[in-house]
């Protein structure tokens, strides 16, 4: 990490949010505003410039969608199942919602049901510098926007989410959204115990998780896109997962899943993607889990 600049994945993320709230997307009631705003300067230009090319050319998101082979989806398809999660759980009345590795991301911003409710986002202090000097401006319709810097590799996550103020008597929803392909598997168990000793019964878990085995299914236009993205990044995917040893180590910090879904399954909610577009493009996963 660089001191005052945000980690290339979570550029890259809120980059792809930006090209979907353009258009550049096949998922259905997804919308970004705030995800161009948060993007450095020099990125923000480049979707300025998508923008005035979509606006001139006819059809032209829909080649770009096809050219990219649906990856440029894989944002805004886990964002609306999660933001659909989130919705369930504040209907059942949790009002805290804690995003990890939160990066870029506008959920503070542009989620609906945030009234009430106290929304604490976490991550690494370079990137969290950058994300409030580029939020300045904006305004969280929540309860509270509280943020908590932590570098995994010193600081203890529990202290740090109790210092901030969460409260470990109620209810908590939390988001662990592209982060755990970029951990050794040692470091996602550490955090999922710390989690669970963290939040009481009756708490939920957003995680999403990449299989390695999928990947070979994967169309050769997505699989070179994405093979260049991790290189430009610099952040090497070490904790590829099969469903059932996620499921396992989430049965091990008594979270129960109550749902897992792929990208298929997440397209047949959300998306106009046909069943061959959506073919072979089934890595990536989201569980939905209840501390019990």
């Amino acid at each position: 990490m660089i001191e005052g600049k945000p980690s290339t994945t979570s550029t890259i993320v809120a980059f792809f949010r930006a090209l979907n709230t353009l258009g550049v997307t096949r998922v259905r009631d997804f919308s970004d505003p705030f995800a161009a705003q948060l993007l450095p300067p020099s990125v923000g230009r480049v979707v300025q410039g998508a923008q005035w090319l979509l606006e001139g050319r006819q059809g032209l998101g829909q080649r770009w969608w096809v050219a990219s082979r649906g990856l440029i989806d894989t944002v805004a398809l886990r964002s609306r199942a999660i933001d659909t999660a989130w919705g369930e759980a504040y209907r059942l009345g949790v009002r805290q919602l804690v995003i990890l590795g939160a990066g870029l991301d506008a959920r503070a911003y542009r989620l609906d049901l945030l009234q009430g409710v106290h929304v604490f986002e976490v991550d690494h202090p370079a990137t969290q510098q950058f994300k409030r000097a580029r939020a300045a401006s904006l305004r969280s319709p929540a309860e509270s926007l509280r943020y908590v810097p932590v570098d995994f590799a010193h600081d203890d996550l529990g202290n740090a989410l109790r210092d901030a103020g969460l409260r470990t008597d109620e209810r908590a929803f939390v988001i662990w959204e592209g982060v755990t392909m970029y951990l050794p598997h040692r470091a996602v168990e550490e955090t999922l115990s710390k989690l669970s000793k963290l939040v009481p019964p009756g708490s939920r878990l957003a995680m999403t998780y990449l299989e390695p085995a999928t990947r070979r299914h994967e169309p050769l236009i997505r699989r070179n896109l994405r093979r260049w993205i991790l290189s430009r990044s610099g952040e090497p995917q070490l904790g590829l997962m099969r469903r059932e040893h996620a499921t396992r180590l989430l049965e091990g910090v008594r979270f129960r899943a109550l749902s897992d879904e792929n990208r298929v399954e997440f397209a047949a909610r959300f998306s106009d993607e046909s069943a061959e577009e959506t073919a072979g493009a089934l890595g990536e996963r989201m569980v939905v889990a209840e501390k019990v």
